[in-house]
């Protein structure tokens, strides 16, 4: 079972708040996405539950994107919020977090990933994050050409994709240790 990116979103504030850093939504969207490519490389599951999208400058998550598009280029000010409907027929907010989820051991897995994925690229400008994404043969440039260039809306990078970018970047990883 996977997480709502929100709920992986607010891990990373999480982590961010505690080094004293601040995320924008485009730096927001590309730790999401590796998360979500690590985990698939690695334990071939999937870390959130929406599509992941291609968009101009790399992989989106559209709930992600709607949540802080008025934040702009600028730092996020708050956590992601979801409304549900209670049992006396009001609307509350809530505060997604993977601590809600049914499996412990899917929490504290999701919980190791994103903080390694946090001490890897935590430290990196959403530029740099974006232009990663960007590489030549990436899930996101394999989708750029396969619409030669031209990306249409809603056009999804595949999880297989994703997948095996990331287990061949593992595996690289392993034989260079």
């Amino acid at each position: 079972m996977s997480f709502p990116p929100k709920a992986i979103a607010n891990r990373f504030f999480d982590l961010a708040e505690a080094d004293g850093e601040k995320l924008t939504p485009m730096k927001l969207q590309k730790l999401v996405y590796y998360s979500h490519g690590w985990m698939l490389g690695i334990r071939n599951r999937e870390l959130i539950d929406e599509d992941i999208e291609a968009w101009k400058f790399g992989p989106v998550i559209r709930s992600l994107f709607r949540e802080f598009a008025d934040f702009g280029m600028n730092p996020i000010t708050e956590r992601a919020t979801d409304m549900r409907l209670t049992d006396d027929f009001d609307w509350e907010s809530t505060t997604p977090s993977i601590d809600e989820h049914d499996d412990p051991d899917e929490v504290d897995d999701a919980k190791a990933l994103t903080l390694k994925v946090w001490k890897e690229y935590g430290s990196f400008s959403a530029i740099k994050l974006s232009k990663m994404t960007h590489k030549t043969g990436s899930p996101w440039d394999q989708i750029y050409q396969k619409y030669n260039c031209r990306l249409p809306d809603r056009a999804v990078i595949p999880n297989h994709l994703i997948r095996d970018y990331f287990a061949e970047m593992a595996k690289a990883e392993a034989a260079s240790a």
